[in-house]
């Protein structure tokens, strides 16, 4: 795999669609990795089509909505191993898989991404991780290690709810990642939301309520600003993550059609949430679910309004428990 990418010059760097702080970490983190190895900035292209504000604060310049080169030699594609959940590969012109490179932490899809090299750890706590394992050495002597590093706290904090959820592979990055950065500085600045971010999150916590021991909240199309109708602009993490704490967390956020998107969080290490959704999705209350590990999941349904699908979910998650 490294022979290839030495081998390359010009490269395309996408993610999945609506990109978390993970994703764009993880592909800034490749961005660093080009240019330790001697790749030229301007022949990098970071290609995310639509972002949050949160993620343009993070990235600056280095994010770009459309490509600025006419081909590429190589793609990677990172946090994401679905190919209907790709954003950008519109502008990857003749997309060729013998020249792209995956990387991912959730578990491998049925739709997978055809590519050269598919480097996917399901056990790792982030897709930065994963970065970490196979760059690091690369990155030790070179002016852009410390950047690098940074790029893999971000989306090691950002997707284990600023390790709260960290298994011990994430434990021991972490704490190798302190001898080189200030860990603690970098998680202020990812909790330093914008004021519009703040608000949703205050209304959702005046809705957070328990079904069972189940904490729940949502965000419902009413409350949100006519460019954040689409769910772009909003992150959903950031949210979850200023919610009160509680072993089991369903939130929904309601989509311009009217479906609800959600995200199931749990400390509980015998609940798989990826395997309740898929098997909510077998019983088509969900369109679709799973795919990310097994304390953290995403879905979207129809099958009502808000309350309907707090209670059917919260009362589902309850008895899957003790399946």
């Amino acid at each position: 795999m490294i022979d290839t990418i030495k081998r390359s010059e010009r490269f395309a760097i996408l993610a999945h669609k609506k990109p978390d702080i993970d994703a764009a970490s993880s592909a800034m983190a490749i961005f660093y990795f080009l240019l330790a190895i001697g790749k030229k900035r301007e022949n990098i292209d970071i290609i995310f089509p639509k972002h949050i504000a949160k993620i343009s604060e993070l990235g600056g310049s280095i994010l770009k909505r459309k490509s600025s080169l006419n081909n590429y030699d190589l793609t990677f594609i990172v946090d994401c191993n679905g190919f209907s959940r790709v954003s950008g590969l519109e502008y990857v012109e003749n997309f060729d898989p013998e020249k792209c490179i995956l990387f991912d932490h959730h578990e491998v899809s049925d739709e997978q991404i055809p590519s050269k090299f598919a480097i996917i750890d399901g056990t790792s706590a982030s897709c930065t991780c994963v970065l970490y394992k196979y760059f690091m050495n690369f990155l030790k002597d070179t002016p852009y290690r410390d950047a690098f590093i940074t790029c893999i706290v971000r989306g090691l904090l950002s997707d284990t709810r600023f390790l709260e959820n960290v298994n011990d592979e994430g434990k021991d990055v972490i704490n190798i990642c302190r001898q080189y950065v200030d860990v603690e500085y970098i998680s202020l600045n990812l909790k330093n939301v914008d004021q519009r971010t703040q608000e949703l999150i205050s209304i959702a916590n005046q809705r957070f309520s328990f079904i069972g021991t189940i904490g729940c909240s949502y965000i419902l199309q009413e409350d949100l600003q006519p460019c954040e109708r689409g769910l772009d602009e909003i992150d959903h993490k950031i949210i979850i993550e200023g919610l009160p704490s509680c072993e089991t967390l369903i939130f929904l956020m309601q989509n311009i059609n009217g479906s609800f998107k959600g995200s199931i969080r749990t400390k509980i290490a015998s609940l798989e949430t990826d395997a309740f959704c898929i098997y909510m999705k077998s019983k088509n209350i969900f369109l679709t679910g799973g795919g990310h590990q097994h304390y953290s999941a995403g879905f979207t349904t129809n099958c009502g309004d808000v309350n309907h699908i707090l209670s059917i979910v919260s009362n589902e998650l309850a008895n899957f428990k003790t399946l």
